[in-house]
């Protein structure tokens, strides 16, 4: 066990990817304490405030980053460093958290946001923490954080600045299947676009690799989580600088920040403690059509982190062309027939042949592939 650096962590990852179960299993810890969602709206604003000065547009501020041109990583990072909040923003930021009611899951937090003073994303967000540690009477030298989906891009500056990054990540095909064909509500809202799911979940695995890659983040699969349980708990305590985790800590499940039992948010069933009863839903509940097209889509990355994608590269443009949705997408951030739209599969297209050719330039390979790390291991695996 490795001498800690920093008392701040964040468990962070695609929705529907495991992210709840790593929060709850690493808040059992004895010496660590992770909120659930406690904040979101603080990456939400700091966001949309950075595309606003640069007059940037986009359907979610929390985007997908794939041919993202307007900016470069480096960019974001010195902003999220240097750029201080008024108290106009500030308020704004309170307000919303006041009106915010799906996703919050830490409802104490609201009840201090009074305490907090104007300054850049870390003055705000090491002092939340510092919030959160009160309401939950950590001790001097525990380890504190927060689990948020979808946040990766605020992950490099985060890890610059000691803060201990847990990236989720799950097989496309299971992570689809969870959000768009569950059998009851968990919670994620309208039917986003496949196609919009698959860049986003593009975006995660790019940057938990490049962050595994320096050596300076832990990427857990949920398979691996639910499969082979203590070794990869003992990497997570490991790269936590903390003692591994007593043998009998699960014998009665798993229990939620309130020490009560937590049976999991399955999309499917509840679940007791650590299990695999979620592994590869999408063979009974996918459509064939779906499956193919996320093989497709995601194949590289698939290919990277060890999960199967069966298909041929002589099919990709019928597969492509014929490929629609199987339901109307009833988000209102999204026009109908997003996933199908020529300009977009023309893009995946196109992202495929590149992979294959080669890129030199290591900016294209960011627009392409989000980071160039992740192109560099990918492009490897097809040269």
């Amino acid at each position: 066990m490795s001498k800690r650096t920093s008392n701040h962590i964040l468990v962070t990852g695609c929705y529907r990817s495991g992210t709840t179960i790593v929060e709850k299993i690493v808040n059992m810890h004895p010496n660590t304490t992770i909120a659930s969602q406690p904040f979101p709206i603080l990456f939400f604003i700091f966001k949309e405030h950075f595309n606003d000065i640069r007059g940037i547009k986009r359907r979610y501020p929390l985007d997908h980053l794939f041919l993202e041109t307007s900016y470069v990583n480096h960019d974001f990072n010195k902003y999220l460093l240097e750029y201080s909040i008024n108290k106009k923003t500030l308020r704004e930021f309170q307000t919303r958290m006041r009106n915010y009611a799906e996703g919050l899951w830490t409802p104490e937090i609201i009840d201090v946001l009074d305490q907090l003073k104007p300054g850049t994303f870390f003055d705000i967000y090491k002092n939340l923490l510092n919030l959160l540690a009160t309401i939950y009477s950590a001790k001097r030298d525990e380890l504190i954080g927060s689990k948020e989906v979808l946040i990766e891009e605020y992950a490099p500056a985060m890890i610059n600045e000691g803060v201990k990054v847990i990236f989720v990540v799950r097989d496309p095909r299971d992570m689809i299947t969870s959000l768009n064909f569950r059998i009851r509500d968990n919670l994620t809202g309208e039917n986003r676009p496949i196609l919009y799911s698959l860049r986003v979940w593009r975006k995660s695995v790019a940057f938990a690799y490049a962050a595994t890659k320096s050596k300076k983040g832990c990427m857990v699969r949920y398979e691996d989580l639910v499969s082979n349980k203590w070794q990869t708990l003992n990497k997570i305590t490991n790269y936590l600088s903390v003692e591994d985790f007593k043998k009998d800590i699960f014998d009665n499940g798993i229990v939620d920040q309130n020490g009560k039992p937590w049976k999991g948010n399955s999309s499917f069933a509840d679940q007791n403690g650590i299990s695999v009863n979620s592994l590869q839903k999408y063979k009974k509940y996918l459509p064939q059509n779906v499956k193919r097209f996320i093989e497709v889509l995601c194949a590289p990355e698939m290919q990277l982190l060890g999960y199967t994608s069966n298909y041929l590269i002589d099919e990709i443009d019928e597969l492509m062309d014929s490929y629609r949705d199987p339901f109307e997408s009833s988000h209102s951030k999204f026009q109908t027939g997003y996933s199908h739209n020529k300009e977009r599969l023309k893009q995946e297209k196109e992202r495929l042949r590149l992979l294959r050719r080669g890129i030199g330039d290591v900016e294209m390979q960011r627009q392409w592939f989000i980071t160039p790390e992740i192109y560099t291991a990918m492009s490897s695996m097809h040269g």
